[in-house]
């Protein structure tokens, strides 16, 4: 991993994720990238409009300047290489084009906490970026302790998996924190006959890692996950996100079906291509 990306707003909720960034930045020797995205709150080519632009981008740098400099305080991260940069547009878009230019290997974004996943993502910068960038994103919710990583939940559907490179920045994370892998198919009536070709698959993708495969017979993707996730004392939960797929599914849900137990779990969100 040598590049990472931190979008901020300089919340209080983006000020928490920081640190995990930073911390991320450090045990991996990458580069963090510190964005923030500026925009008007109308369209308009009139010179005051081009007036009050130079004014956000100096207040945007002025930010990052200080940002920085508090960072740079701190001897922990003295030595993390860091890069900032104010963009005007809306946080989706500028995410997209650094992420992209600057070869980006991972999304780090703090959210505000909720009773859980739909809550977490939903209406949220977060959610427009898991939704339109192609890299993978590591979601903080703001109560969010996380001290080191053992134990990942990572819900998995019978699908093929195309793309396995998608894989490489996820393997490399749980390769350096030495963690468990726990990937969960949550099944129903008529899709088990597949085990044997998902068992192969995961074989072939993640021989580098510890992990098990389980399945879990429920009629409910999110209550089984749910389920699963309470048995199993685990430190963050994985998603795959395929196009028009699993995350769509899970959004959909009713209110009564949400992630309820994830409202203080990080997620690691691997797209795919």
């Amino acid at each position: 991993m040598k590049n990472i990306l931190f979008p901020t707003d300089f919340s209080e909720n983006s000020n928490h994720a920081l640190a995990l960034a930073l911390t991320l930045a450090k045990d991996f020797g990458a580069k963090l990238h510190i964005l923030n995205a500026y925009k008007m709150p109308y369209s308009s080519s009139s010179p005051m409009t081009r007036t009050l632009l130079e004014t956000l981008e100096k207040a945007s740098e002025g930010a990052l300047s200080n940002c920085l400099k508090t960072i740079k305080g701190n001897i922990d991260y003295k030595e993390v290489d860091i890069k900032t940069k104010a963009m005007a547009g809306s946080v989706a878009n500028t995410v997209d084009v650094y992420a992209n230019k600057q070869e980006v290997d991972l999304i780090v974004m703090g959210t505000k906490g909720a009773s859980g996943l739909k809550e977490v993502l939903i209406g949220s910068n977060a959610e427009e970026v898991v939704a339109h960038s192609d890299k993978s994103v590591l979601v903080i919710p703001e109560n969010t302790q996380l001290s080191q990583v053992k134990k990942v939940v990572f819900a998995v559907d019978f699908q093929e998996i195309k793309d396995v490179s998608v894989f490489k920045t996820y393997i490399e994370f749980i390769k350096k924190y030495k963690a468990e892998t726990l990937f969960v198919n949550i099944y129903h009536e008529g899709n088990s006959q597949k085990s044997s070709e998902l068992e192969t698959n995961m074989k072939q993708i993640f021989s580098e890692i510890n992990y098990s495969l389980n399945f879990e017979k429920n009629d409910d993707i999110v209550n089984g996950i749910n389920k699963f996730v309470r048995e199993n004392n685990c430190d963050m939960l994985a998603l795959f996100s395929r196009k028009h797929g699993f995350i769509d599914k899970i959004f959909h849900k009713s209110i009564t079906n949400k992630l309820t137990c994830q409202a203080e779990l990080p997620m690691f969100v691997v797209k795919e291509i």
